[in-house]
């Protein structure tokens, strides 16, 4: 079952069932690319393009309590939401337990030096096979050689932490044969470095994670009027928010 918001085709599942269609990918493949759409990238995704990007991946999860609001505005009794930084946990837990491979794309390169450290730390049975920044542009010579450097060493996963849409855009140009799992976590890779904290777990629990970010980035205000814009949508759209079949 999929809900559809905005033309956003989010799948309704379970943490639970999402651990184990990672770990059947990780065992069989082909490459599952995984992206965690918030209410701000459900705007922007009103461009035909990046709506079939999306649309396209693997698993479509829903990050941003505004997702799950909107479900509650149209009477939806969905399931809990999802976010990146527990999908990129989720990734690594499996990557360690298996003692599989990954490939790091993403952030400045003082941040992604020391989300590595923190992973290998974390997760000493996970190899980090290749790593590259993320300020590069999609049409470069960067980033063809990091693409092709994927393909030619294989990782089981790459997680790529761009921000969107050039995280879908670079995981949407990987080679099919050429990893497993492929995830798009936006500032995963700060909360990991500890440069940028979690909300506190009542925070999380009430879904105010945006609230503590605007604490942590006054300058996130202006991306934050997005939320209200996508509710009143919602509100007053017909079909804003329905349930569909696969």
């Amino acid at each position: 079952m999929r809900i559809n918001v905005l033309g956003i085709r989010f799948h309704d599942i379970t943490k639970e069932e999402m651990k184990e269609i990672l770990r059947r990918h990780l065992e069989d493949g082909p490459l599952l690319r995984i992206v965690t759409p918030n209410p701000e990238i459900v705007m922007a995704a009103q461009n035909q393009q990046l709506r079939a990007i999306i649309n396209g991946a693997g698993l479509v999860l829903k990050d941003g309590v505004g997702i799950k609001w909107a479900e509650k505005l149209k009477g939806i009794q969905g399931k809990p939401r999802i976010t990146g930084i527990e999908t990129l946990h989720s990734i690594l837990d499996l990557l360690h337990e298996e003692r599989k491979t990954l490939y790091v794309v993403g952030s400045k390169e003082e941040v992604l030096t020391e989300a590595i450290d923190a992973m290998k730390k974390q997760y000493p049975h996970m190899e980090i096979v290749g790593h590259h920044h993320g300020y590069f542009e999609l049409e470069s010579p960067t980033a063809k050689q990091i693409l092709e450097d994927i393909k030619k060493i294989r990782p089981h996963a790459v997680v790529v932490a761009m921000g969107f849409p050039k995280q879908e855009i670079f995981m949407d140009h990987l080679d099919d044969e050429s990893a497993s799992i492929a995830l798009g976590c936006g500032g995963s890779l700060d909360v990991l470095s500890g440069r940028t904290k979690r909300a506190p777990k009542w925070m999380q629990s009430w879904g105010l994670e945006w609230l503590y970010r605007l604490f942590q980035e006054p300058s996130r205000w202006k991306r934050q009027l997005q939320i209200p814009r996508f509710l009143f949508k919602i509100v007053g759209k017909k079909n804003s928010c329905f349930l569909e079949e696969e």
